[in-house]
């Protein structure tokens, strides 16, 4: 269960990400209305899922930002265009929070999970953006009057991540190997090797 409240938690945030960085002056307002209510139905299933399998403020992170996103929908309801852009970033910020919590792996420093953390972001940009272009072509049926350069500004930006996405995957993995944690009691060298690569020879243990 944890991987699916992983998986809703990096998905909202690429929505709500995406829904943030639409021209509002070129996408009508029902359009964000329909979509916060996604990211509100992402967040709220990853708050009932992460109270019991994901401690700490994962849930509450998430929770909120399905309030949040409640409160947006009717203020894009209401058209009221300045709250709905706030309230969207809000919704952005605390699902991008869970995210890095619930992404970040168990028993290693801080400073080690940060390559975890921004590769959890990246590729919540990258299923939220696509989405988001795709549900925005869509809308053309219901406003065909609507400029397409929203559409191809959103386009542009899906392909920037899916380019980050790449460029991270790309990069060789330097993650650490049990027993290399704060919890090691004394982490042999290859632990403490910048470059350790995963080799054979090299195994990590607290003896």
């Amino acid at each position: 269960m944890r991987l699916l409240v992983d998986f809703l938690c990096r998905f909202g945030w690429g929505m709500a990400a995406a829904l943030a960085i639409t021209p509002a002056a070129l996408v009508p307002a029902g359009f964000f209305r329909v979509n916060l209510l996604v990211v509100l139905g992402l967040a709220s299933v990853a708050a009932f899922l992460a109270r019991a399998e994901a401690p700490g403020p994962v849930w509450m992170l998430a929770a909120g930002a399905a309030v949040v996103a409640w409160i947006g929908s009717i203020a894009w309801f209401g058209e009221r265009t300045r709250a709905g852009m706030t309230l969207c970033r809000v919704a952005a910020a605390l699902l991008a929070a869970a995210t890095v919590l619930v992404s970040a792996p168990a028993g290693v420093p801080a400073a080690a999970g940060v390559p975890a953390a921004a590769g959890a972001l990246v590729s919540g940009l990258v299923v939220g953006l696509t989405v988001h272009a795709m549900l925005l072509g869509h809308w053309y049926l219901n406003a065909p009057g609507m400029s397409v350069a929203a559409l191809r500004r959103m386009i542009d930006w899906a392909l920037a991540a899916w380019g980050c996405s790449s460029c991270s995957a790309s990069r060789p993995s330097r993650s650490i190997p049990p027993g290399c944690g704060p919890s090691a009691a004394r982490p042999p060298p290859c632990c403490r090797s910048a470059g350790w690569r995963g080799s054979s020879a090299c195994r990590c243990s607290s003896s």
